[in-house]
């Protein structure tokens, strides 16, 4: 069921099905371009911190590389358990 939204270029109201691509019955521009624009940017931002991650194994890396980084994320994730495990126990016996 459309509803009704107020058009950010003409300020005029038009109908809305709440999609993405739904543009404005008077002026014909997008009406949810903020958030096009907002998905558009945290998909860069994905995109560049998994190609900068330490984890991800890049093309022409050689065995002990790969090995060294799984190492790390091991690491990392034991660690990670360790911290939890700790803040669980400390707020649990503070009750």
């Amino acid at each position: 069921m459309p509803t009704q939204k107020k058009c950010p270029e003409c300020t005029q109201w038009t109908s809305w099905n709440h999609q993405l691509t739904d543009k404005c019955e008077h002026c014909g521009e997008l009406l949810d371009k903020r958030t096009i624009n907002d998905i558009e940017y945290f998909e860069k931002q994905q995109k560049l911190n998994d190609e900068n991650s330490f984890y991800t194994p890049k093309p022409g890396d050689n065995l002990i590389v790969l090995a060294v980084r799984k190492a790390a994320w091991v690491a990392n994730v034991i660690y990670m358990a360790f911290v939890s495990f700790m803040l669980w126990l400390f707020t649990t016996l503070a009750a």
